[in-house]
């Protein structure tokens, strides 16, 4: 179903263009989402109190924001066509209690950054529609425009298909916020010890040698850098997976029934978890500096 609702809106509503039916559709992969989100970081509310968390926690925390972002602007456009918006039982009400206001005023410098990051995510997620949809409305007396938004529209006609192209925004908003993290953490100094030449003699120091990378782990940093270089050079996930392709990147040994193909592995939603996660930690090593 096409509309101008996306007229009535001061903000950018990137999902102007879909069907209730499919909005709630939408909606319902959100909230499991965060619900899955904070089951997995049950402690949430203290992390964006936390200093210094780690970088998957930060990231978590990053998500959480994101979807539960994703689900205020359906709520929005529900508003902004006088509908009431689906009620998704208690899933859905434990999730806005527990991920509303995680951010204070006096919060951490990051998880405040990861706040600004998040109010833009309607303005990338326009940008990454379709260019007919970019328009949020649409002349009803010209033929020719209404159905080349509907052509478009029909690009984004089902969830998984919008669950696509939010993914790909969230991921290079997460990347941003990495090379971040990446570029505020300190170099860990060598670890020296200290030795003693004779029983009268002053301790000298001098740095402990490091022990050599096993060959797994070098195979594994090899394999990390390059998709972390793919997905920096990727404007889309499909070209993502193409790449992986052509540069012939192997899936994880333990992943089964393998179908010899990124492209074609994505399309089974157990293996296109597995991608997403492979994925993320991939580019959380390189850019935490582990590699380094």
């Amino acid at each position: 179903m096409l509309s101008d609702y996306g007229s009535l809106l001061s903000a950018p509503h990137p999902f102007w263009f879909a069907s209730p039916d499919l909005l709630t559709s939408v909606l319902a992969s959100e909230v499991t989402a965060v619900s899955q989100l904070l089951a997995s970081y049950p402690n949430i509310r203290d992390l964006f109190d936390t200093p210094d968390p780690t970088v998957p926690e930060r990231r978590a925390c990053f998500e959480v924001l994101a979807h539960r972002m994703i689900m205020d602007i359906i709520y929005e456009m529900f508003a902004a066509r006088y509908e009431q918006s689906p009620s998704l039982g208690n899933t859905e009400a434990n999730v806005l209690s527990r991920t509303q206001s995680l951010v204070s005023a006096d919060a951490p410098t990051w998880a405040m950054e990861i706040e600004k990051i998040v109010a833009q995510l309607p303005f990338h997620i326009v940008r990454a529609l379709p260019e007919p949809l970019r328009t949020q409305g649409y002349d009803s007396n010209n033929a020719e425009q209404i159905a080349t938004i509907k052509a478009a529209a029909d690009t984004l006609a089902s969830d998984e298909q919008i669950h696509s192209l939010t993914a790909r925004v969230l991921d290079e908003q997460l990347l941003r916020l990495q090379r971040r993290w990446s570029a505020d953490t300190p170099r860990v100094p060598d670890v020296v010890v200290r030795t003693a030449v004779g029983p009268n003699d002053a301790a000298s120091v001098r740095p402990k040698k490091r022990k050599p990378p096993r060959k797994r782990d070098v195979k594994q940093m090899f394999r990390d850098k390059l998709i972390a270089e793919i997905a920096e050079i990727s404007k889309t996930r499909e070209e993502f997976l193409m790449r992986m392709d052509n540069r012939n990147v192997g899936p994880q040994p333990t992943w089964d029934n393998w179908p010899g193909s990124w492209v074609m592995a994505y399309k089974n939603p157990r293996l296109r978890d597995l991608i997403q996660k492979d994925k993320s930690r991939a580019l959380s090593r390189v850019y935490s500096g582990r590699y380094r």
